[in-house]
């Protein structure tokens, strides 16, 4: 239940009301900012909320029971802590927010009206739109593991076994040439088989403890190099000369997991199930349907 003070309900009561309403975004790493409607800075929970942001927030509803509560924000990405290569790079990616209602005259009356987590991010131009999610939108998401063929561990978890520092699937190089903010050309093992590369990601060398991984798509061995395609745009900052670590990729099935990986007794899919074609096959002359596995023998 939403607790509010006596002396906001006293001027929750009054005829005319100085109402605001305040924004706080906790990323996941990194310090907490604040964003406010309201033409000056405001003082929320020991975060000084920007004014002039944009930020503009849609109707919000409250349930009573499990559905999902979602509010959507919208703004002008006017803020010095809040740009496009953020938004892009994923750094507010699952982040809290949370909803406050302030008396802009007297900011210490002030009450959290709703939280939640960013959803989808949308951008335009110089402009973004965020779905605020609510907690309880955990209540209609899938638990536990899908009965379908392919592999669904992570290349490299504790489910998988992998172990990614291996020679054989950790490359160091470097950024050679920059085609577009998607397609890169790098420097590595020349031994380095073509499509080796594809599904698995690079992350710059050094840095952070975490450094952010750029997810690759496809990976084309070349005379001299390797030409790779990334799922999003890179990051801002990245330049030609970087040194990087490219990680090998894994397409989650067991053809892959057995020669690729030698890593078969950890494949956390289901390889012997039936597809659609065997659902809807019937007993011909000389084919035998006597329920043996589906899989190739090489891969058993």
């Amino acid at each position: 239940m939403t607790s509010i003070s006596i002396d906001l309900q006293d001027h929750l009561a009054q005829d005319a009301t100085t109402l605001a309403t305040c924004w706080l975004l906790i990323p996941r790493t990194g310090n907490r900012l604040g964003f406010t409607d309201h033409d000056r800075a405001l003082k929320v929970d020991n975060v000084l909320c920007e004014p002039e942001s944009g930020l503009i927030g849609s109707e919000a509803r409250q349930s009573s029971g499990f559905d999902a509560d979602d509010q959507e924000v919208s703004g002008a990405l006017t803020s010095d802590a809040l740009s496009v290569d953020d938004l892009v790079a994923g750094r507010f990616d699952g982040a809290v927010v949370q909803t406050w209602r302030v008396n802009w005259q007297q900011p210490e009356q002030v009450v959290l009206v709703r939280s939640g987590y960013v959803g989808e991010i949308r951008r335009s131009n110089h402009a973004f739109s965020a779905e605020v999610r609510g907690f309880s939108s955990a209540m209609e998401q899938k638990q536990g593991r899908l009965y379908q063929y392919a592999c669904d561990a992570r290349l490299g978890d504790g489910r998988c076994g992998v172990k990614l520092d291996q020679p054989n699937y950790r490359f160091d190089g470097k950024i050679s040439r920059i085609y577009s903010p998607t397609d890169l050309e790098i420097e590595c093992d020349e031994t380095l088989a073509d499509a080796h590369l594809s599904l698995g990601y690079i992350q710059l060398a050094g840095g952070t403890d975490s450094p952010q991984q750029m997810d690759i798509l496809s990976h084309r061995k070349m005379d001299a190099s390797h030409r790779v395609e990334l799922w999003l745009p890179h990051p801002a900052g990245l330049a030609e000369g970087a040194d990087i670590v490219a990680f090998a990729g894994c397409d989650k099935q067991f053809h892959t997991c057995c020669h690729k990986f030698g890593n078969n007794l950890n494949f956390q899919g289901f390889p012997h199930i039936p597809g659609n074609d065997f659902v809807l096959s019937y007993p011909r002359a000389g084919q035998n349907h006597d329920g043996r596995a589906l899989v190739s023998e090489a891969d058993r």
